[in-house]
């Protein structure tokens, strides 16, 4: 399918985001969770607002540390945090082309300062 098709995108919208939008209400964490690139895409062009991006990149805007790679860079991944029009947030994942897993726990104090910040 292609996430520029209009029909699969509003298929997505009423399937996908829909559901976890009204889950998220009952929800105590209050932030929808997701993983891989594609939910980057998705939102992105179902016109959702970015509103924080933490990656190898901007940790260091943010004052935090980062893991380090076998050649001693910071590993490639990346949090983005979006917010729907139903202004519900959508935290993602990504790591790595075609890499679709959970964030291993070495990461749990990055998703800690996003709930940290989304609560102020």
């Amino acid at each position: 399918m292609d996430i520029n098709d209009e029909a699969y995108l509003e298929y997505l919208n009423e399937w996908v985001i829909a559901p976890a939008e009204y889950a998220n209400k009952l929800s105590q964490l209050g932030i929808i969770l997701s993983v891989g690139g594609f939910f980057n895409d998705l939102y992105e062009h179902l016109g959702f607002t970015k509103v924080l991006e933490i990656s190898d990149e901007t940790y260091e805007e943010h004052g935090l540390n980062w893991h380090l790679n076998k050649k001693n860079n910071p590993v490639k991944v990346k949090f983005a945090v979006w917010r729907s029009f139903g202004n519900n947030y959508f935290l993602n994942f990504a790591s790595g082309s075609g890499y679709n897993k959970v964030p291993a726990e070495k990461w749990n104090y990055i998703e800690k300062y996003i709930l940290g910040v989304l609560k102020r």
